[in-house]
């Protein structure tokens, strides 16, 4: 990325400090954005919560005659490492794994590894193994836990290109938000736009949620009436 784009990534990240998934995918939705969650994933670790941009893996299923071609003979060039290897700082890695849950993709030595190397997140719609090791502060988000390792059902394929997880398409940099709920794509192009309309969106509901606790009707506030709305505004304008 550029010094530029870093910049902006960093203005967004500090925007949604707070702000949760369920409110980014509805500010999503609004714009006709309406597969960007990823399917069918739960928090592995203690930590859930992260913001960071897409480093993706496809992946084929494995077979005997083309791993060989898929993954090379050295070990330092296999792109299932690399992945992990040439990982950097705010990444998150993103590994579409077909869905398939009878194998892990990662175990906790690459864990770790992506930890150090400064990414943010581990993110697939297939296993994970060995969860007992992992740092309890990086969120790790996945469809299942498995035992079987990674190559006697995958080939990993291509680094950062555009890959399909949990049916949901996901570029490289893409933003990605996680948390307790789940992960939710964010196109890099309309990022700024949808952070701006996440962040509003949040404090309108913190706004609601305080007059639930003074008493307001729902009726009032589930959506706000016009006299909530602009007792909202006024309170904005001040």
């Amino acid at each position: 990325m550029t010094d530029q784009s870093e910049s902006e990534f960093s203005s967004l990240a500090k925007k949604l400090q707070g702000v949760s998934v369920g409110t980014i995918s509805l500010s999503l939705i609004k714009r006709g954005y309406r597969h960007c969650q990823i399917e069918r994933i739960h928090p592995v670790t203690a930590a859930s919560r992260f913001v960071g941009r897409a480093r993706t893996l496809s992946t084929l299923p494995y077979r005997e005659d083309k791993v060989a071609d898929v993954q090379g003979e050295r070990r330092s060039r296999n792109a299932h490492r690399e992945i992990v290897n040439g990982t950097g700082p705010n990444d998150v890695i993103v590994v579409a794994a077909r869905g398939v849950l009878h194998a892990a993709v990662i175990g906790d030595l690459l864990i770790e590894c992506a930890k150090v190397n400064g990414a943010v997140a581990f993110v697939t719609d297939g296993a994970v193994r060995d969860t007992r090791n992992y740092p309890a502060d990086f969120p790790v988000h996945a469809g299942a836990t498995h035992t079987m390792t990674f190559r006697n059902v995958h080939a990993a394929a291509e680094i950062n290109v555009p890959v399909a997880c949990g049916e949901v398409l996901v570029e490289p940099g893409d933003l990605i938000v996680g948390d307790e709920d789940g992960v939710v794509v964010v196109p890099w192009k309309i990022a700024p736009e949808i952070v701006e309309a996440s962040c509003e969106q949040e404090a309108l509901d913190e706004f609601l949620k305080a007059k639930i606790a003074k008493g307001a009707s729902l009726d009032d506030v589930a959506p706000p009436t016009e006299a909530v709305m602009a007792e909202y505004q006024k309170m904005n304008t001040r």
